[in-house]
């Protein structure tokens, strides 16, 4: 089996996105899905420990991760997902935690509206149930990007690369705004300059 999943762990691991076998990663080939099994440390994984589930979520190989619900429904409701990584941001968590009352994470900077652009405040599921997946099902159409309060985020991406940088850029942007709601009130760009950004990122322009 051949994957990139263990590099891309190993470098949620590096940036502290993950601590010990927390989070998760997983990546479509043809009508399979290769995901990381449960418990096992990030940091350590390579393919040989590497999990295999049909697209009705049923093991063909290895223990997959209990998490494997979440991954089920965002490959079923985006059909441009082609790889996803869950991890624990302390940054993104900090704001679920302290900022219940936002639903969407503030379009402070152009790297958010950009890079990330609608990026919602899901509600808390429990982890690892097939009610955590369907509570995502309203929010993957229109975000690659999502917080799970009180417990992390998790990114889709046309790759594993693209997946890994989403994820980084999520928690780049939320230590941002911690610190600016640690100084005062987090000011949000206008209306108008959030639309002037989103014409950028329509005609494939970044930053």
């Amino acid at each position: 089996m051949k994957s990139k999943i263990p590099l891309i762990c190993k470098k949620l691991y590096e940036k502290n996105l993950i601590a010990g076998s927390d989070g998760n990663v997983s990546e479509k080939q043809g009508n399979k899905i290769v995901i990381t099994p449960s418990n096992v440390n990030k940091s350590e994984i390579n393919l040989k420990d590497l999990c295999l589930i049909n697209e009705k979520g049923q093991n063909l190989k290895g223990q997959a991760s209990s998490e494997k619900y979440m991954h089920l429904a965002i490959y079923k409701y985006q059909k441009k997902a082609q790889a996803i990584a869950h991890a624990h941001p302390p940054s993104a968590i900090a704001l679920s935690l302290a900022r219940a009352h936002w639903k969407f994470l503030p379009q402070a900077l152009p790297e958010i509206v950009i890079a990330l652009g609608s990026v919602p405040f899901a509600p808390y599921t429990r982890p690892g149930t097939k009610q955590l997946g369907e509570s995502l099902i309203p929010f993957v159409q229109n975000s690659k990007a999502l917080i799970l309060s009180h417990h992390g985020a998790v990114v889709w991406g046309e790759n594993l690369q693209e997946a890994f940088s989403i994820m980084e850029q999520l928690e780049h942007a939320c230590k941002i705004l911690c610190l600016s709601e640690a100084m005062g009130q987090t000011k949000t760009l206008s209306q108008k300059e959030v639309n002037e950004l989103l014409k950028k990122t329509k005609a494939g322009l970044g930053l």
